[in-house]
């Protein structure tokens, strides 16, 4: 999902081919990498929930192979950003420093760590933006567009895995602040995103077909909330967050095309 993202931002702004195909190659490394990387600082709390979506919780890999693994994916993902430029270098190195304060505990708190999700997202479209040549404020407007979205969005993958964070001792949204709290976070920072999505437009950094799109997103987006919060069960949630993930990621990179196209 984050090549698609980056590689459709770097379209979307104007990046030649050749460095669109640089910035989205340095975020699907970048988004591996930070997978396993994840994944290891959770290794504790994962095996003890007994998670078998951690291949390291699940004997698939070896923590010393996934070290070696994550090295050796940094590294790639550094060289094709330093090849765009050192400001996407600068992008990658904050998706790397904000996914260690959330293994290393700084970022470990039922909000931070969803506004930590969403800034993951905002520097993937920095990333993709910014090969397009110097950031302005429509770029600004992407990335907070994005964390908005995000974090937001955070929200449903925490009421879905209410009950795994509850054994591993995870303090979440939903389990520090109940229900109805997370509902009104959901809806609260989404329509925030959505005014970051039409100041986009607003500063002519974008065309008429990231607007028709930005329409889309809020139409679907809200119904996808309005359901969720009528049945705010883990069930809900995990088919809200799928269609959040899916449908609305996939309309914010048609927007992101069509920006182009349709100026």
């Amino acid at each position: 999902m984050m090549v698609v993202v980056t590689g459709t931002t770097a379209f979307g702004f104007g990046a030649t081919p050749a460095r669109t195909g640089l910035a989205a190659g340095a975020a699907g490394l970048l988004s591996l990498s930070c997978f396993l990387l994840d994944h290891l600082f959770d290794l504790p709390k994962d095996r003890a929930a007994g998670r078998t979506s951690n291949p390291f919780a699940a004997g698939a890999l070896t923590p010393r192979a996934g070290r070696i693994l994550v090295a050796i994916l940094l590294s790639g993902a550094a060289l094709l950003a330093l090849l765009v430029g050192w400001p996407s270098l600068a992008a990658v190195g904050g998706v790397v420093l904000v996914v260690f304060g959330l293994g290393i505990g700084i970022l470990d708190t039922p909000i931070l760590r969803a506004v930590s999700l969403g800034v993951i997202q905002g520097l993937y479209a920095l990333l993709g933006g910014l090969s397009a040549g110097s950031p302005g404020v429509g770029l600004g407007f992407t990335a907070l567009f994005l964390l908005l979205a995000m974090t937001g969005g955070r929200v449903l993958g925490d009421v879905r895995d209410m009950e795994d964070d509850a054994r591993a001792g995870t303090l979440t949204i939903p389990l520090r602040y109940g229900i109805r709290a997370s509902i009104v976070f959901l809806f609260c920072f989404e329509f925030l995103a959505y005014l970051a999505g039409a100041a986009m437009y607003a500063a002519d950094a974008l065309g008429r077909g990231w607007w028709w799109c930005l329409v889309a997103i809020a139409g679907a987006g809200t119904a996808i909330n309005v359901a969720f919060a009528a049945q705010p069960t883990p069930r809900v949630a995990d088919i809200a967050n799928r269609l959040s993930l899916g449908l609305l990621g996939g309309l914010y990179s048609l927007g992101m095309v069509l920006a182009r196209l349709l100026p």
